[in-house]
């Protein structure tokens, strides 16, 4: 058991106490004594210590205590609302997507199933009714394509709004291909729809053959009721009548087909506005940044 470096007396394990005891000769000594002997002397003599010294004396204790506090309080301030707003933002741009995603499907699904009916408009009542069924569904299909294209441009790159203008003007001159063939037929119209058909082939087999067959490009030019000049004259057999739709049948569900490559796009991009991954992280975290 030590001994007070002063009294002598014994000192307990767990009470010993350090003094430093500074001479006029520039001397230190530091001298071990017992608690009670360091509280005495602590009350003694003229006070000397500096200001600073004072200061580094109450903070040394407590510089990890304030610096876990300081960490606490950025994290609580900072990252934490960063780190919610990130989870919030991805879970809003996912239901944004799917929402987007739901809308393109459906509306492209419908619009081919509701110009099917354009031919058989045409060949059952005539081809005033044909056009005006055309007309009628062109104009729902450009209101539809537009809604679709505002929110392309506000959430997305301008590569997936370009890749949905592309499939919405095919679409757009497909549907004007159900009536009536000959001289309703513009030749730009029928190349719209060929050459994105081209660019972008359908994946099921049996519509990616009937594009790739002229047959069908002849078909549709012709009509049900072959007006076109390089086409029979007048109206066309029964049989020729189903070759006919069975070519706008065709072209329309490739195109139909195509839709999924949009989709897979807007599954893969990012959402503009809505903070994903560890730069947009950092920015949020950052009050500094941009």
């Amino acid at each position: 058991m030590p001994n007070s470096d002063i009294s002598g007396d014994p000192i307990e394990p767990d009470a010993p106490a350090t003094l430093v005891a500074r001479f006029e000769d520039g001397t230190r000594r530091r001298l071990t004594v017992t608690s009670a002997e360091a509280a005495t002397y602590r009350k003694r003599g003229t006070d000397e210590t500096k200001r600073r010294q004072r200061f580094w004396a109450f903070v040394r204790p407590r510089v990890w205590k304030f610096v876990f506090w300081a960490a606490a309080l950025v994290v609580a301030s900072l990252v934490i609302p960063a780190a919610t707003k990130q989870w919030s933002d991805r879970q809003e741009a996912l239901a944004l997507k799917a929402a987007l995603v739901t809308d393109i499907a459906q509306d492209s699904s419908d619009a081919y199933a509701r110009a099917l009916g354009i031919p058989l408009q045409a060949h059952e009542h005539g081809k005033t009714p044909g056009l005006a069924l055309r007309r009628k569904l062109r104009t729902e299909w450009l209101q539809t394509a537009a809604v679709i294209d505002t929110r392309l441009k506000t959430y997305f790159d301008s590569d997936s709004a370009d890749a949905w203008l592309d499939y919405q003007n095919a679409m757009w001159e497909w549907i004007a291909l159900g009536c009536c063939g000959g001289q309703d037929v513009d030749l730009a119209r029928l190349l719209e729809v060929r050459i994105y058909l081209d660019l972008h082939p359908p994946s099921d087999r049996r519509w990616r053959e009937a594009v790739e067959d002229s047959n069908t490009w002849d078909t549709l030019r012709c009509g049900p009721h072959g007006e076109h000049a390089d086409c029979p004259t007048g109206r066309l057999s029964k049989p020729d009548y189903e070759a006919f739709e069975s070519s706008y049948i065709a072209t329309g569900q490739a195109l139909n087909d195509r839709w999924e490559l949009l989709l897979q796009r807007i599954r893969d991009g990012h959402v503009k506005g809505f903070s994903d991954g560890s730069s947009d992280l950092w920015r949020d975290i950052n009050p500094l940044s941009d």
